[in-house]
């Protein structure tokens, strides 16, 4: 008698068990990689946009067209119920008097944790200097691990650093 060629049904469920564990594991791992990556690019986007404002003030960029050099800024809105939002603004001491000349919401999975949830943060910088009108930090997390988080902070001469460094 010629013996059979192939697999047995056991030998199948148990690779495709195999397989499936695998599979699991990896898209878990994938889709944290997934959102880690998110954090950073957030991070590097908000970083360039404070320096943005930064070399817009410096340049003395007109913003509303007065022929003056003016004022910007950067507003950070930690909303209760949709994507945190960050501005950069002109033309005015203040968010509240200046205009919006562009918006950026966070990227999925991230968030603000300074300002808190309902809070919002300005950061406004000297005419001349570029150096914002008081120190401040932004911290920026993950939703689902809060304890992941970067610090975006703006010293009293306009340095933008960012902790943890990579």
């Amino acid at each position: 008698m010629v013996p059979e060629k192939g697999f047995t049904l056991i030998e199948l469920l148990v690779t495709a068990a195999i397989l499936a564990a695998i599979a699991a594991v990896g898209g878990i791992n994938l889709f944290g990689y997934y959102i880690r990556q998110n954090l950073k690019l957030t991070v590097e986007e908000v970083t360039a946009l404070i320096r943005d404002a930064q070399n817009r003030t410096l340049v003395a960029q007109d913003g509303n067209a007065d022929d003056q050099g003016d004022q910007w800024g950067v507003h950070f809105e930690n909303k209760t119920s949709a994507p945190d939002l960050v501005e950069l603004f002109c033309c005015g001491q203040s968010y509240a008097l200046g205009t919006v000349v562009s918006a950026y919401n966070l990227r999925i999975g991230v968030e603000l944790n300074d300002p808190i949830e309902g809070n919002s943060k300005d950061i406004v910088l000297s005419k001349l200097t570029g150096y914002p009108n008081a120190p401040a930090s932004i911290e920026i997390a993950l939703k689902n691990n809060p304890a992941n988080s970067f610090v975006i902070t703006i010293s009293e001469i306009g340095q933008v650093l960012r902790s943890p460094l990579e």
